[in-house]
């Protein structure tokens, strides 16, 4: 029996990949109200790389934009898929093998698009 990682490597593999990154896409311009990245970012009380909160991602502005790309696709990541899990953290357990699954397989092309939409300077907008 093949395993998820082989069926990704598969043409059709490859199909259901560029089908996950153009859902990405659309709901980076058409979903998501904004991507701020925060300095020092916090969210109640906690240290934290990136959030999705209320249709909006927000990322912490001291990190490499490779890595930022990657928490990206964590973000979108939740936004597409957190709601077929029950609890918090199993959501949060697949949406990491997600990340790191589509973190891999995404083409340089794909991940240079994504970063776009990353921006350079920080942001006063914060959760709320």
């Amino acid at each position: 029996m093949d395993t998820a990682e082989d069926i990704l490597r598969s043409a059709s593999g490859k199909d259901i990949i560029e089908l996950i990154f153009k859902k990405f896409i659309y709901c980076l311009k058409k979903e998501i109200v904004g991507v701020y990245r925060i300095k020092n970012f916090k969210f109640r009380g906690k240290d934290l790389d990136g959030l999705l909160y209320e249709e909006k991602i927000y990322l912490e502005h001291y990190r490499a934009r490779k890595y930022l790309t990657q928490v990206l696709i964590h973000e979108l990541s939740h936004y597409i898929f957190d709601n077929y899990r029950k609890s918090e953290k199993q959501n949060e357990k697949i949406v990491c093998q997600l990340e790191m699954l589509l973190s891999e397989m995404f083409s340089e092309r794909q991940k240079a698009a994504l970063s776009k939409f990353i921006p350079r300077h920080a942001s006063n907008e914060v959760p709320k």
